[in-house]
């Protein structure tokens, strides 16, 4: 009931954004073959999160570990907390299995810093992009350079989390300490780089230029800098607990897409389009691998 509650205000933006009639005027001039792309990219995007999830979670079968991230995906697009709630699942099923809790822990932990390295490093190249007028879009400091601020603050906080369990002398919480051990690893990944590691940055690269294709099914693509700015700045909606993130997401990422350029119908038509294919590509596959791995 209270995530309920919650995306009443949400969905109440999206409409309050534009008048739902320019919306479905918006839809019913939609271009099927940028549909298309968009849902091939989306995946796409599955798909990379698959092999990296393969890959990092050796020595499980490429098999089993295969359904398992499938099935991780759908849990994703469906259940409150996104990634999280999907690697949560996978990671309980390869518990069951013997993996011991530790290591699930902090390879997942590798494999959401990895993907978050991307959005971050994506959202300050942006921005920077932005603030020196290389790309188009929004050029003012509070919408180009508060991003790459943020970026930079928490990329130094998470690599300064390694020093400070070295530092407390063993006394670190056992979540701070798997977390520290991640962001060791993860570091070392990308400084000598697995060509395997491209499916991390695949993952989120991807779904932004799904969004993008179906910004351009519209006819009003917005340019990529800004996208992905925008991007990741309407995700943090999904922080809010609402399964699917119907709503929350919905409106988060509308709202950021009109503040770096977009026109108010053809981003919200976009990403109702963008969200259909995000919810049900995975969940439709993850449906799929359930049922093989039953």
């Amino acid at each position: 009931m209270a995530c309920a509650l919650l995306a009443v205000p949400a969905a109440g933006l999206v409409l309050w954004a534009e008048p739902p009639g320019d919306v479905l005027v918006e839809l019913g001039r939609i271009d099927p073959l940028w549909v298309t792309a968009a849902a091939a990219l989306e995946l796409a995007s599955c798909a990379s999160y698959v092999v990296a999830f393969r890959w990092l979670f050796q020595p499980v079968s490429h098999r089993s570990a295969g359904k398992l991230a499938w099935l991780g995906l759908g849990a994703a697009a469906v259940l409150p907390g996104g990634n999280v709630a999907g690697l949560a699942t996978s990671c309980l099923l390869l518990h069951r299995r013997g993996v011991p809790t530790r290591r699930l822990m902090v390879r997942s932990s590798v494999l959401l810093l990895l993907i978050n390295a991307v959005c971050v490093a994506g959202t300050a190249a942006a921005g920077a992009l932005l603030l020196l007028g290389i790309a188009a879009g929004p050029h003012d400091v509070l919408r180009a350079g508060l991003p790459i601020l943020v970026s930079g603050t928490l990329a130094a906080l998470v690599a300064a989390v390694p020093w400070t369990v070295r530092s407390s002398g063993g006394r670190a919480p056992a979540p701070l300490a798997s977390l520290a051990d991640a962001a060791t690893q993860a570091g070392h990944m990308l400084r000598r780089p697995d060509r395997r590691l491209i499916a991390t940055a695949g993952y989120p690269l991807l779904d932004m230029a799904a969004l993008w294709a179906a910004g351009a099914a519209t006819g009003h693509p917005v340019s990529i800098a800004a996208l992905v700015v925008a991007y990741n700045i309407g995700y943090l909606a999904s922080i809010i607990p609402v399964p699917a993130g119907v709503g929350v997401l919905d409106g988060g990422l509308a709202a950021a897409l009109i503040v770096y350029g977009a026109s108010p119908a053809a981003a919200v038509a976009a990403v109702l389009v963008y969200h259909a294919l995000a919810l049900w590509i995975p969940a439709l596959c993850g449906l799929v691998a359930s049922a093989r791995l039953a």
